[in-house]
């Protein structure tokens, strides 16, 4: 298989192309981004940094074609909001090029989308499940909707067989600015590796959806050996089976020195979660971590291992 990764370089592509070489039976594994912080010495992998907006590079990472896609690159929540016209440029235009550049071999190529719970509403209602109404409170959001309005259009024409996936928050993001708004709640868990206080911007009971890096990768992994005959949704999306729990248990878990100061309007966006039902993914053979103790361990060994010496 040739396998393409956009974002390679960044958080949760780490993970994945340790995840990949260490256990995929890949030929050639294409790792794109703007630069790279090392990339692991192995004879499969083909490293090209650039520019997703430049056509060239997406002419190299794509080539002859790929049998299939992980598309990561974007410009991330906060930073999309902040500036929408770069937003709509990555998020949105350079992405669909290519996918067009892709679709445009032939081979019908497997592309699997990183989306976000952010095209979900905000507020959100009492329960979220697979038939809620989708409605992005972030540009963000509504740039990732757009892209998988795109690729279900391009499966159905069966040019690309295509996969969805919408994240929840990932734990534990590496520390210093990361674009996230939602950045505070890998900043806990900073706090608690390095015995230090921390100010949480929500309330106690305020409810997220969660899951360890370590889980998003295998998740990334099963959608790229998904059965094309799986019974998904129209919409070819999905959105994954988070871990609910409190800001308040997050902190007993990670045994923290937190003081909590809601911020409403971060809380609303955030921390207000309801009970999920993942009723689509389950079917489709995606997880969660299992349980709080299970996630916490497994985002302070990410923590503990990736840190710079």
């Amino acid at each position: 298989m040739r396998l393409l990764i956009t974002g390679a370089s960044g958080f949760v592509g780490r993970a994945l192309v340790r995840q990949i070489l260490a256990e995929d039976p890949v030929s050639e594994l294409v790792l794109l981004d703007r630069t790279f912080v090392g990339i692991p010495a192995d004879p499969r992998i083909v490293g090209i940094e650039g520019d997703l907006l430049d056509p060239d590079i997406q002419a190299r990472a794509i080539g002859g074609g790929v049998d299939a896609m992980i598309h990561m690159a974007t410009v991330p929540g906060g930073a999309a909001e902040a500036d929408r016209a770069l937003s709509r440029r990555i998020n949105v235009d350079a992405s669909l090029d290519l996918f067009d550049l892709a679709a445009s071999k032939g081979n019908r190529p497997r592309i699997v989308f990183t989306s976000t719970i952010a095209v979900l509403p905000a507020p959100p209602p009492p329960a979220i499940d697979d038939t809620t109404p989708l409605a992005p409170f972030l540009s963000y959001g509504a740039h990732k909707l757009m892209c998988e309005v795109y690729l279900a259009d391009l499966h159905r024409r069966g040019e690309v067989s295509a996969v969805s996936v919408r994240l929840p928050g990932i734990l534990a993001r590496p520390k210093g600015p990361s674009g996230m708004k939602s950045a505070f709640i890998s900043e806990m868990f900073h706090a608690a590796v390095a015995d230090e206080p921390f100010i949480c911007p929500t309330s106690k009971n305020g409810h997220i959806w969660a899951m360890s890096v370590d889980q998003v990768a295998r998740n990334l992994r099963h959608a790229l050996r998904l059965d094309d005959r799986m019974d998904l949704p129209a919409s070819r999306a999905v959105t994954l089976p988070a871990l609910r729990f409190s800001m308040g248990a997050l902190a007993e878990a990670l045994d923290g020195q937190v003081e909590f100061v809601p911020d409403p309007v971060l809380e609303s966006q955030f921390a207000a979660q309801p009970p999920l039902d993942t009723a689509a993914a389950n079917r489709a053979g995606f997880s969660h971590d299992g349980d709080l103790f299970t996630l916490v361990r497994r985002a302070l060994t990410e923590i503990r291992t990736t840190a710079p010496a």
